[in-house]
């Protein structure tokens, strides 16, 4: 119950976000959009210059609050971590390692279940990037991928530190709470109405040489089934 409360209950993200609404609003929307990590091509990226991969938890790698992954992404997992190599491939959660976990069991607990490195950081994305950069430390945050489910956290997290976002829709409803899916639907209005109004993710070295960033990413760093 701890962990579903602070994953909503996030004063500090929310002030984040409506910080940035009000200053950069393109931080809110992401380089690409996809359906699942199935859809991600981790070879395309890799080959573009990317050096690291940070992934969200919660409905991205696993179901809610769950400690393992969903088998639906298992493969994809792997392939990432075999282009990436050992430590290059890691979780960055609002949930293990975060605050809402301080003695950091549900990280430990994690890793041992899924093989990956779980960054400590005992805050809240969209804090805590010193964490990443000291990991990352021998790369620049313009050659790491942040991938995640949610907009105020994830995308601005990625895009406020120089990170290309991909974001992806949630694995499942089973276990969410109705705020969780409430403030993801209002996350999903901001974007739409941004890309009505022709609002579009910051410019990023892996996409720069493409006329239409959005577009062209997608083709270039998603794959087919």
């Amino acid at each position: 119950m701890a962990n579903s409360i602070g994953q909503w209950f996030n004063p500090r993200g929310i002030l984040r976000a409506m910080q940035v609404l009000c200053s950069k609003r393109n931080h809110v929307v992401p380089h690409v959009a996809c359906e699942d990590i199935r859809d991600i091509d981790f070879q395309a990226l890799h080959s573009a210059g990317a050096i690291g991969i940070v992934f969200d938890k919660d409905n991205c790698l696993t179901s809610p609050y769950q400690p393992r992954l969903h088998p639906d992404v298992e493969i994809a997992v792997q392939e990432c971590c075999e282009i990436f190599g050992p430590g290059n491939t890691v979780i960055f959660s609002n949930s293990a390692g975060s605050s809402d976990d301080p003695s950091f069991k549900e990280a430990i607990d994690l890793e041992r279940s899924v093989g990956i490195p779980v960054l400590r950081h005992g805050t809240k994305k969209p804090m805590g990037f010193e964490t990443i950069s000291a990991h990352f430390a021998t790369g620049t945050p313009e050659q790491l991928v942040m991938v995640g489910d949610r907009i105020f956290t994830d995308v601005v997290f990625g895009n406020s530190n120089g990170m290309l976002t991909i974001k992806t829709e949630p694995l499942t409803t089973h276990g969410d709470n109705a705020a969780v899916r409430l403030v993801r639907e209002l996350e999903n209005i901001f974007v739409y109405v941004l890309g009505v109004a022709g609002v579009v993710a910051p410019p990023h070295i892996l996409i720069e040489n493409k006329t239409d960033a959005h577009k062209k990413t997608i083709m270039s760093y998603t794959k087919p089934r």
